[in-house]
């Protein structure tokens, strides 16, 4: 970060950014007498632009400047600018941060120091505020309440000596610090209760049995034919598995006895020659089967097959857990947000789509991730079909979800109104900041959001990056249509 950013961000200085007030010290925002709480990157970014505003700000330079280092560092800013527009569009509907197009981004309102008014108020100060400091050269300490040299008895008298060490200006401060140690030492005591208490009920609430975490998925059977293609298979599985697991942000483990979620994986020869995999996944504590998906490859694809296995028992518990936020593995939601996985994933396009977001609307419909898919698949079933959008159902759908809304679905929120068309009609760099929301969010289609990513990036001359883009559409569903797209570069049109 510059060296002014860093200075002003020591004098914890108040800045005016358009509409809203920064106060650095606190990395926050206020509007209309409400405080929004940045991140500290998000923050450090804002007081970047604050000092050039107006000014055309390369990407470089904001990753050297906030960041410190081009590595890895990239995605980081992309998310940081998104964030902040969406802490703008909470108050204003200007565009504050604008994209220049092979250039960086700009700040694109005014700003300057928030000084209090003239007339403002003081502030009232509480008892604790209004002491003065410890070893400021302060006035006497005030009198007890009710006490009157007039009309009370002396108090009882203090010890010379005591007067004399305090009056000491080291005296003052060993007299400080046994106070400031006594709290010192109560805060870490508390501190370290609570610490404990939180840890407990984190523990109890992610684990059951004996010492087995609910939503970790591990391999409990792995059967496949005893021959050489069936061994080459099983070590593909095994190798692409735990890396598509992470990519979906799964929690996976070596270990079956520990995990709450079992994957069964079976592949044998049919008579034809053809190999049909099994991929169930149980719910250890119980037994029960909560989702079964089943695959055929011709004789001698195994590689295929394999692709297969491992983005169906990765991509598809990855949608339902991580996507829909699913933590009760015994309740109807967690089934059937599954079944509406491994069908979107299927067929985005199809009849079964839609149906299984509508089963989905009668179970869970107190969650707007579920709204936002099913305007999603009534939008993308009746352009397939060459109909008109049920604008009605979709209006209806997004306005439910807009309602009961979280920060966990603002992904699927943003997919939703670029699916559906509502975004059209916005600036383009909105649409833009929409579209990386749901590209770098957990929702349940993000791979989705990612190929219509990749393919903006791809008309607009950027191979490179649409090619990264199809990279992580392949490490989390490594059978994914576009995957072995990512491989090269997608050429220019």
């Amino acid at each position: 970060m510059s060296e002014e950013a860093t200075k002003t961000a020591g004098q914890g200085v108040c800045l005016r950014i358009g509409g809203f007030v920064f106060d650095r010290s606190r990395n926050a925002l206020f509007a209309d007498q409400q405080e929004l709480l940045l991140e500290p990157k998000v923050a450090d970014l804002l007081a970047r632009f604050a000092e050039s505003p107006g000014e055309v700000l390369p990407r470089g330079v904001l990753l050297d400047d906030v960041w410190g280092t081009r590595i890895g560092s990239d995605e980081s800013l992309t998310r940081a600018v998104s964030l902040l527009r969406k802490a703008f569009r909470t108050h204003d509907t200007a565009t504050y941060i604008e994209t220049v197009p092979k250039r960086g981004y700009c700040l694109t309102v005014e700003v300057s120091d928030a000084l209090p008014e003239p007339d403002e108020p003081p502030v009232e100060r509480t008892a604790e505020e209004a002491r003065p400091e410890p070893l400021a050269e302060a006035a006497a300490p005030p009198e007890p309440a009710g006490f009157s040299p007039e009309t009370e008895d002396d108090p009882e008298p203090v010890s010379k000596a005591s007067s004399a060490a305090e009056s000491w200006p080291l005296g003052r401060v060993v007299a400080y610090t046994g106070s400031t140690l006594l709290k010192v030492i109560g805060a870490v005591v508390l501190l370290t209760v609570v610490a404990g208490a939180i840890t407990t009920i984190f523990v109890v609430g992610r684990t059951e049995g004996h010492g087995r975490t609910e939503r970790r998925l591990a391999i409990a059977e792995l059967t496949l034919p005893e021959t050489q293609p069936g061994a080459a298979m099983e070590a593909s599985i095994r190798e692409r598995l735990p890396v598509a697991m992470m990519a979906n942000g799964l929690d996976y483990g070596q270990n079956a006895e520990q995990a709450g979620l079992h994957l069964i994986i079976r592949v044998s020869e049919q008579q034809d020659r053809t190999l049909a995999s099994t991929v169930e996944l149980l719910n250890a504590r119980t037994g029960e089967v909560l989702w079964t998906g089943r695959h055929t490859a011709p004789e001698g694809d195994t590689g295929a097959l394999a692709r297969e296995i491992v983005g169906s028992a990765a991509a598809v518990p990855g949608c339902a857990i991580k996507g829909f936020d699913v933590y009760d593995m015994t309740s109807r939601f967690m089934p059937a947000a599954l079944r509406y996985c491994a069908a979107a994933r299927r067929d985005p396009d199809g009849l079964a789509h839609v149906e299984a977001a509508e089963a989905l609307i009668d179970i869970a419909a107190d969650n707007a991730s579920v709204w936002a898919v099913h305007a999603i698949s009534h939008t993308l079933w009746s352009e397939a079909e060459g109909g008109r959008r049920p604008a009605r159902l979709i209006e209806r759908s997004m306005n439910q979800a807009a309602e009961i809304a979280r920060p966990k679905d603002e992904p699927t929120l943003a997919l939703a109104t670029i699916v559906t068309g509502q975004a059209d009609s916005r600036d383009p760099s909105e649409r833009e900041a929409l579209l990386r929301d749901a590209t770098l969010g957990k929702g349940p289609l993000t791979n989705l959001a990612r190929a219509i990513r990749a393919e903006e990036l791809r008309e607009q001359g950027e191979p490179t990056e649409a090619s990264a883009v199809l990279r992580r559409i392949g490490r989390s569903d490594p059978a994914h249509p576009l995957a072995s797209s990512g491989l090269e570069p997608v050429p220019n049109r």
